[in-house]
């Protein structure tokens, strides 16, 4: 709804209309009247008597101009009675207006807190999920430069975390040289998603055995992959383990 400031300026236009073209004609005789009573007196100043005529011309002038201005006067008040009508009508939808459109605000305000609130609980349960995982959750850019991450993936590889955020994925990764790496990364950019196995080198030179669920995601604008990765060093070793021993038997 938009405010038009041509409601505003009703009253001073008919103030400054009040009517005139009907008053006219009362203002005219208005003024013969008083030219009237002007000239009564001039004539007696000039002839030197009073008579009784002067005196009732003098008196009935009197009253037509007393009716006439008390008549102009009603006029004027009408005037400006309909113009505070007109003018209290105006404020009445205006206010009304205003009235709905501050309900209409207040309902947006609430309906938009009650978004971020439930944005904001979303967060928190998916960053509770994020760092409470068993598993390292990492997000990765298209260079291979580690963006984010969970606790258990730093903690899984023996870094603390501020050691952890200056590595790339080909100081961890020793299934892949630069240009494998690369084109892995490239690759599962291309089809979504990828599932596979590798092996990670912790900060102590051991390596383990990792499996690895990765997927594409795009976040303002930017490609990144968000991978899951799950240690299956001692389910490895356990499988093999077994199998020696059923060769051996």
């Amino acid at each position: 709804m938009r405010f038009c400031p041509n409601k505003n300026n009703i009253l001073i236009h008919k103030l400054r209309a009040i009517r005139i073209h009907r008053l006219l004609p009362l203002l005219v005789l208005s003024a013969i009247i008083l030219a009237e009573i002007i000239a009564a007196p001039l004539s007696i100043f000039f002839h030197g008597k009073v008579t009784c005529d002067y005196i009732i011309s003098g008196a009935v002038t009197a009253l037509l101009v007393s009716l006439i201005i008390s008549y102009i006067i009603l006029q004027v008040q009408e005037a400006l009675k309909q113009d505070h009508d007109e003018l209290g009508r105006l404020v009445d939808g205006r206010t009304g207006e205003l009235s709905a459109m501050n309900d209409q605000l207040k309902t947006e305000i609430n309906n938009r807190e009650q978004m971020e609130e439930a944005l904001r609980e979303s967060e928190k349960r998916y960053h509770t999920l994020f760092e409470q995982s068993p598993d390292g959750i990492v997000l990765i850019d298209m260079t291979g430069k580690i963006i984010e991450f969970n606790v258990a993936a730093h903690l899984q590889l023996g870094y603390t975390r501020e050691e952890f955020a200056r590595l790339q994925l080909s100081d961890i990764n020793t299934s892949d040289g630069p240009g494998e790496l690369q084109a892995r990364i490239r690759k599962v950019s291309q089809e979504g998603k990828a599932e596979f196995e590798v092996k990670h080198q912790t900060r102590h030179g051991e390596i383990r055995d990792v499996y690895v669920i990765s997927k594409v995601l795009t976040l303002a604008g930017q490609t990144f992959l968000h991978a899951i990765w799950r240690d299956i060093t001692e389910r490895k070793r356990a499988r093999e383990a077994l199998a020696e021993q059923l060769d051996f038997n």
